[in-house]
């Protein structure tokens, strides 16, 4: 398993978090490749755990601002990084926030809204509290991530969502 996926996800997923900002339709180009490389394995017991690539870019995309968080970056890159949130007051959204949470401005163009910092700051945002590890453990939160973006059945362009509880009855018709 773990052979297969380095040979057919490292090139997939290089520098993903660069390009991940990409147009949809070009993200799509590179889910077609994956899956035709699946039908050519023609191995299922090899390629039935393989995440889409979608979901591998939301895990790296959060492993990298996670990294950043802790400060396990460049001082260059420590210049850029979104500062953490500040609640100055009790709204419902501050009450549901995490204490991770970092300053998502509004962006006032499409090129922000689909820049790494940006979109990953928002996905961040949107994790509940109880995945962050005490201490800093990359290896640990990955997992959690993988196992929590695993479990919602449905996610929009930017961040979760779970299913509605009627929209859930659909798919189970």
């Amino acid at each position: 398993m773990e052979s297969c996926q380095a040979a057919l996800c490292a090139s997939l997923e290089y520098c993903s978090h660069v390009w991940g900002c990409a147009p949809k339709h070009s993200l799509k180009l590179l889910d077609t490749i994956q899956k035709r490389a699946i039908r050519l394995i023609d191995t299922p017991n090899l390629t039935k755990d393989l995440h889409s690539l979608e979901h591998r870019r939301r895990v790296a995309d959060l492993s990298l601002i996670y990294r950043f968080y802790d400060g396990r970056c460049s001082s260059e890159l420590s210049r850029i990084i979104t500062p953490k949130a500040v609640r100055t007051r009790n709204t419902r959204e501050a009450l549901r926030a995490h204490p991770y949470q970092v300053e998502v401005l509004t962006p006032r163009t499409s090129l922000i809204q689909h820049s790494f910092f940006w979109r990953a700051s928002t996905l961040w945002n949107q994790l509940p509290g109880n995945l962050f590890p005490d201490g800093y453990n990359l290896q640990r939160f990955k997992s959690i991530v993988n196992r929590h973006i695993l479990s919602q059945r449905c996610y929009s362009a930017i961040g979760f969502q779970p299913l509605r509880e009627a929209d859930h009855k659909k798919t189970a018709l």
